[in-house]
């Protein structure tokens, strides 16, 4: 006569539960690197500060400046056209963009102009989001860092 299984031994569930324990701390460890907002913010200014790199090489190619400024909901770059700022729509890069991250401060408020000249004007922009603030530096010579 032959017997014929009925469920899991112990050991087979003992291994599913292993299994689904280690699955589960991963996703709780990825999920909370994902929701800090320092990170958040990092990840926010690197991402502004290709942007702009950017901004500034095409304000180098084209010979006119570029304008960047930012409100509670993005930033946008405009292009002198004659006496007039005009948003820059058609460029996937710089077209407007929504922060990825809601609550985001731009210290100081203002605009900043990306000139087409070679050596430009030191600026310095703070990044600031549930506390923590992160800066962009530019030295004027185009080199653009983002330091605590």
């Amino acid at each position: 006569m032959q017997r014929v299984p009925r469920g899991f031994t112990l050991l087979e569930l003992m291994v599913v539960l292993a299994i689904i324990g280690i699955c589960t701390a991963g996703i709780g460890l990825g999920l909370g690197s994902l929701l800090d907002p320092g990170r958040q913010l990092r990840q926010e200014a690197e991402r502004l500060a290709q942007r702009l790199q950017v901004a500034r090489d095409e304000a180098r190619i084209d010979g006119r400046p570029l304008r960047w400024q930012a409100d509670a909901n993005g930033y946008r770059f405009s292009r002198r056209e004659g006496s007039r700022w005009v948003t820059v729509e058609r460029d996937d890069l710089l077209r407007p963009q929504h922060w990825q991250v809601g609550g985001i401060v731009v210290q100081p408020a203002g605009a900043i102009e990306l000139s087409p000249e070679w050596i430009g004007t030191a600026w310095d922009l703070g990044l600031s989001l549930d506390g923590r603030t992160l800066r962009l530096r530019d030295d004027g010579s185009g080199q653009l860092q983002v330091v605590q």
